[in-house]
């Protein structure tokens, strides 16, 4: 096969032609072989006497087999009948038909994976018997319809097909989901186990649905041209979107609800040339002659150039600043080694079925993979050689993981794949005190029991602390969540939600919280407990311009052409943000509101970058005074009390330049910070040390490990863990020993700590939902704690805390992130603002009142801990944000993490991470670096990490902490086939899935073996669209992140289900 180029003046004359594939057959016309661009062979089959397919080689060398048996046709088969009972009149034949088939009867491969097929032709059954002695049994009808599949665990699902339609899918515990359809087919209504409708009407002769009302009424109407092309939609608020084509078909314009228009240019070929947005900037794509990507220039007029070789595989992507990175892919496509713009290079290693068996990271360290025949993941071996160890049932389902010490978990699961029970297992190893007083730590399991619906839906879990209830609308809105202890008290959560299913009230314990939307989707109003108004004003399709209290201005925000933050206010201050050529933040620079231009910054930061996008300098300039010039003698004397404001923590009264230097391992791991400050004796040097597996250690050996990633010793500090990995007692120094006490969530209830003498005990209480609602902290034996903290909640961000009567009001940069912008203290109509001034990652350094003096402000050592910190001795109140999602818990010297505990002074989290694997490896973790990296929920470190350490590049993560997969290596790559696609969605994985499949040209159901379709973080609520992307399975499962269905979720309550589900699937995206 070759492609052809025509000459450029339009002529039919082939100007040159070059060659894509080449095929090779046997003397009777069977394809024998397929070779690359490179003649490189990459598929290679084999057949039988018969001329049916007896193997086939696939790139990687695996090696797939088959056995074929004859069997005879039975006299008698089933008639197939239509809807009404009636039976087909088959046309006559037109040739004799042959009395028999070839049938498989044995399929095996070179891995070990084996499956025999066993017939029976006369009552329609298949069964189908693994190499591990699984038996799975299909009942099919005479148009070779399965209407009953018993799964190697007996459980029996049915469906009832007439006409080759499905009508009714019943599953093994009596659910029954029934299906109707018009008179040409199409499906006109889906009824759910719980008796609950969704009904679909169409166009008059074609299958394009005009309105959809779902389960809960709620109405969604489409509008078509004469060629079938969308032309508008309308939500169930009424809010609409129009669309405008092209003669080919292809959309130009699209308009939102607020009448805003994007603009989409194309070529001859389909391929997207340009996307203008509703604020006119513009993006461009250009292609090389193969139709591949080449060159994207954003609207900053920052160029991305992509090469790739014959075959069509990208080798290399260079970066607007010239930084390139590099890939080498096998003869499989298989990425083998990924070379960053540094020349550090990783390196991955797979199996002859294209199962990653090994990962080398920059440093040589190894993680490996090993696997049954069936592919199910046995033992992952970190770099230490400690192992984890999984065991799974019947029907692929993980029912056991053994963790690196000997403890692990136990899953039982419904036949609907729902988990019923979760057991922590603790390990058989008790490590020795570290206090003679130490209480005893636990030694039995810990069982949760969790019970479900019809549908899968969580009804109540069950531990030995009490059981938690839920409950949900038609829509499948989550309503209630209630959790009533074993004294009887309860705690209660409830939503409401309007008819597109965004979230409109939330009550718990601050009260009632209250939520408005504009007419895209975007939060506009946060209305508190005492009916103060938190606003958010936005321009184009949802860039955030000015957060506001009430109409009194927290910020204004000004924004480039991509959309970035150029400018904030802060009271009486403004910051000024630089970037450089690759979009990387420079620098920062903070002035005076009112200042003249010639004025010099008050405070301006550098920031450079070594080649791996590491942050190896701050450079902080800040000026005291300068000469004023020509300004008025009232606007000097102003000015100097501003700087002096500003600058009262510094210690010195004149202009200084200070710095933050850092270096890393080829790993990113930070491996030294140098830190100084004129009011400094000294620069301050901290080095770090790790062993394989990025554990931080203390001492001077070289290669030292750390058992089970649990840090015992570091400097003056000792570390003992309980047998679930949860940190139980730490020593500081000779006097001050702490003691930790978890609830059966495993959450931290209690430290009991003796310092020099004195007894403390803190106290923690949370909701339902997990959130830290109260700390107490108790002297002695006191009954009454001496300090009270409250904490209340919007979703999973601080948004106050009440100490000791002091409120305080915390507002972030924006309504997804958990970087804070300002905090505002005092009641309603006694607020005063103050502002945060952050570092790189997010962390508050720097807190200014509205007038922009300085009220607090710090220095901070490499893993977070404080080094130096300033306050003024005017000001009660305590600043105890740290890194994004963390607050310092003073009495314990821990950042409480949303979920778990993080200790910064080893860089460690004191529990394992609640989500297992997904979060990483090591389960105590918090990143390679806190200098660059974030962990808002203390759940994972980057995933564009745990990608990379996949064999993964290309992936990007999106502003709210989602995955674009657009121009990675994960992608799906068949030729013809569009990986990226947009679909509605259903509510339903499969039936997503299906859409998708249709949209990319796969003219199947089932997605490819070995690839899944993910969901996209730019759903759509007005429009309930969104964009899919057909992706490699392993680059996706166990990856934490934000994704179109957690959006989807969060919008409409609703729980992603299987209902379209006939046989089991991939797994889905969060």
């Amino acid at each position: 096969m070759s492609r052809l180029f025509l000459s450029n003046n339009g002529e039919p004359a082939i100007e040159r032609n070059e060659l894509l594939v080449s095929y090779s057959y046997t003397d009777r016309g069977q394809l024998q072989e397929v070779l690359d661009a490179t003649g490189q062979v990459v598929r290679n089959f084999g057949y039988t006497e018969e001329g049916y397919l007896k193997r086939h080689q696939l790139a990687s060398g695996a090696v797939r087999e088959y056995e074929w048996a004859r069997y005879t046709f039975p006299e008698k088969r089933p008639t197939p009948r239509r809807a009404d009972g009636t039976p087909y009149r088959l046309p006559p034949l037109l040739e004799p038909q042959p009395d028999h088939e070839w049938r498989v009867v044995r399929h095996w491969g070179s891995d070990g994976e084996e499956y025999q097929f066993e017939y029976n032709l006369e009552e329609g059954e298949t069964l189908v018997t693994d190499g591990l002695g699984r038996i799975d049994r299909y009942f099919w009808g005479p148009l070779y319809d399965v209407y009953k599949h018993v799964d190697a665990l007996g459980n029996c699902w049915q469906a009832e097909i007439v006409a080759g339609q499905l009508v009714k899918r019943t599953d093994p515990q009596g659910g029954e989901w029934r299906y109707s359809y018009d008179d040409i087919g199409r499906l006109i209504e889906t009824r759910d186990p719980l008796g609950r409708s969704e009904r679909i009407s169409y166009l008059r002769h074609w299958a394009l649905p005009v309105q959809v009302t779902d389960r809960a009424g709620r109405t969604r109407r489409y509008g078509y041209d004469a060629h079938g092309n969308l032309l508008w939609e309308q939500d169930p608020l009424g809010r609409s979107t129009q669309y405008q084509y092209n003669p080919e078909g292809r959309v130009t314009h699209v308009t939102d609800a607020l009448e805003k228009t994007k603009h989409l240019g194309w070529n001859t070929r389909g391929q997207l040339l340009s996307y203008r947005d509703c604020s006119n900037n513009q993006t461009l794509y250009h292609y090389d002659l193969y139709g591949r990507l080449s060159e994207s220039i954003n609207a900053r007029g920052e160029q991305t150039h992509f090469r790739y070789d014959a075959r069509g595989y990208l080798i290399e992507s260079e970066r607007p600043d010239g930084r390139i990175d590099r890939y080498e892919v096998d003869t499989a496509g298989q990425l083998t080694r990924y070379i960053d713009p540094a020349q550090k290079k990783l390196q991955f290693r797979y199996d002859l079925s294209g199962r990653m068996v090994e990962r080398l990271d920059a440093m040589g360290h190894s993680v490996r993979f090993r696997y049954d025949a069936y592919g199910r993941l046995l033992q992952l071996t970190n770099e230490n050689n400690e192992s984890y160890r999984f065991g799974w049932d019947k029907l692929d389902r993980l029912i056991a993981q053994e963790d690196l010490d000997g403890s692990g978990r136990i899953y039982e699961y419904d036949v609907l794949d729902g988990v019923t029970s979760l057991t922590h297992v603790p390990s058989p190893h008790e490590q020795a005190p570290l206090s003679e007083n130490a209480p005893a730590t636990r030694t039995t399991p810990i069982r949760h029991d969790f019970e479900r619906d019809a549908i899968g839906r969580l009804l109540s879990k069950r531990t030995e602390d009490g059981i938690t209830d839920y409950s949900y609308d038609t829509a499948d809105n989550l309503l209630s969540i209630i959790f009533t202890n074993n004294q009887g008290e309860k705690q209660q959560l409830e939503y409401t939600y309007d008819p597109v299913g965004q979230l409109l009230s939330e009550t718990n314990s601050a009260g009632l919280l209250q939520y408005r939307y504009d007419e895209l989707g975007n939060l506009q109003t946060l209305t508190l407990p005492d009916q103060r108004n938190i606003n958010y004003l936005y321009y184009g399709s949802g860039h955030l311009h000015q957060i506001n209290l009430d109409g009194r201005v927290i910020s204004d925000f000004e924004r480039d052409a991509v959309h970035d933050e150029v400018m904030r206010t802060q009271g009486s201050l403004i910051t000024r943000t630089r970037y450089d050529k690759s979009g990387r933040l420079s620098g920062k620079a903070i002035h005076y509101r009112d200042a003249p231009a010639e004025v010099l910054p008050l405070l301006d930061k550098t920031y450079r970058y070594d080649a791996s996008d590491n942050l190896i300098a701050e450079v902080l300039t800040q000026t005291q005074r300068r000469s004023l010039g020509d300004i008025a003698a009232d606007d000097t004397a102003h000015l100097e009390q501003i700087i002096g404001h500003f600058h009262r923590s510094s210690h010195t009264g004149k202009s200084y330049t200070g710095s933050n230097r850092y270096g890393y391992d080829p790993n990113e791991q930070l491996q030294n910070t140098h830190q100084s400050r004129p009011n400094w004796q000294a620069t301050q040097v901290e080095d770090f040390k790790y062993d394989k597996a990025g554990n931080l250690f203390d001492g001077p050996k070289l290669h030292g490990l750390i058992k089970h990633n649990r840090v015992l010793v570091y400097q003056d500090k000792r570390y003992r863990y309980d047998r679930f990995g949860r940190l139980c007692e730490k020593r500081i120094g000779s006097n001050w020993v702490q003691h930790f006490e978890y609830d059966a969530e495993q959450r931290l209830i209690c430290v009991d700590q003796y310092r020099s003498g004195e007894r403390e005990r803190v106290m923690f209480r949370y909701d339902p939902l997990g959130r830290r609602i109260s700390k107490e902290v108790y002297q002695s034996d006191h009954s009454e704690p001496r300090q009270r903290v409250l904490f209340h909640w919007q979703g999973l961000r601080l948004l106050q805390e009440i100490q000791s009567g002091l409120s305080s009001l915390y507002v972030y940069t924006s309504p997804k992130s958990y970087e804070p912008l300002a905090r505002i203290d005092g009641g309603y109509g006694k607020e005063s603002i103050q502002h945060f001034h952050t570092n790189l990652a997010g962390q508050p350094e720097q807190l200014t009142d509205e007038s922009g003096g300085t009220i607090w402000r710090s220095d901070y050592c490499g893993w977070g801990e404080i080094r130096e910190q300033w306050q003024d001795q005017r000001e009660s109140r305590e600043q105890n944000l740290r890194n994004q999602g963390q607050y310092h818990d003073r009495e314990i010297g821990l950042h409480y993490n949303t979920y778990r505990f993080y200790d910064p002074s080893i860089g460690h989290f004191t529990q394992p991470d609640p989500i297992g694997l997904s979060g990483g490896i090591n389960f105590y973790q918090y990143a390679p670096n806190s200098i660059s990296f974030v962990d808002p929920l203390g759940l994972a470190y980057d995933p564009i990490s745990a990608l990379l350490e996949l064999g993964f590049t290309g992936v990007e993560q999106t502003q709210s902490g989602g995955l674009d997969y657009r121009n990675s290596n994960a992608l799906y790559t068949e030729k013809n086939i569009n990986p990226v696609v947009t679909i509605e969605y259903t509510g339903d994985y499969a039936l997503d899935a299906q859409a998708a499949n249709t949209k990319a040209g796969l003219n199947q159901k089932s997605t490819p073996r070995g690839y899944v379709w993910h969901h996209v973080d730019d759903y759509n609520a007005q429009t309930n669209r969104g964009t899919m992307q057909l992706v490699k399975q392993t680059a996706h499962l166990g990856i934490t992140h934000n994704g179109g269905v957690s959006q989807y979720a969060a919008v409409t309550g609703k729980r992603y289900t299987h209902p379209a589900r006939f046989s089991k699937g991939a797994k889905p995206c969060p």
